[in-house]
């Protein structure tokens, strides 16, 4: 058992979206490579929280690359997919009608009206709304509604996940 698991779990709670949204991309990609062992979210969490991968505070995802890198066993790097420029200014790395290829995974970023955000993974193509959503980490287990930000909110951007060779 992990000590500190509740501490954990709190923290994650509503902030963990982008991590799990990583976690579930790595589970297909490890079986999709053969390998069958589910991961530990939370084990996982405890040692990208140590190492700084993940804010400590926020529980944001500060190093994508690593962690997906980790939890997969290949080295990744995460590039950013949206039109205009990032708040920095500088331009992202792809534009938001880049089609993902072979051996790409996407993580999609909604935005509700009053700036709150979440992430989800999507299947790859064109954004046709939510049957283009593969995991919500929010979604509701026993009734299949998927979180009020995807529902009400809107496309704002994509991480694109790609094996460095």
């Amino acid at each position: 058992m992990i000590e500190g698991i509740q501490w954990y779990q709190a923290r994650a709670g509503e902030a963990g979206c982008y991590y799990d949204s990583l976690c579930f991309l790595a589970e297909m990609d490890r079986m999709k490579h053969g390998n069958m062992e589910r991961i530990d979210p939370i084990a996982w969490m405890s040692i990208h929280v140590a190492s700084k991968a993940i804010d400590p505070t926020t529980f944001f995802v500060l190093k994508a690359d690593r962690v997906f890198s980790d939890l997969t066993g290949r080295m990744f790097k995460v590039l950013y997919a949206s039109d205009g420029l990032r708040s920095d200014g500088t331009p992202y790395d792809l534009t938001s009608a880049y089609q993902i290829q072979d051996g790409e995974y996407e993580i999609l970023r909604f935005e509700k009206p009053d700036g709150s955000g979440h992430f989800v993974v999507g299947k790859g193509g064109v954004y046709k709304g939510i049957e283009s959503i593969a995991f919500d980490p929010y979604k509701n287990p026993l009734t299949g509604v998927m979180s009020e930000t995807v529902r009400i909110g809107k496309l704002i951007s994509r991480r694109i996940l790609r094996e460095i060779k």
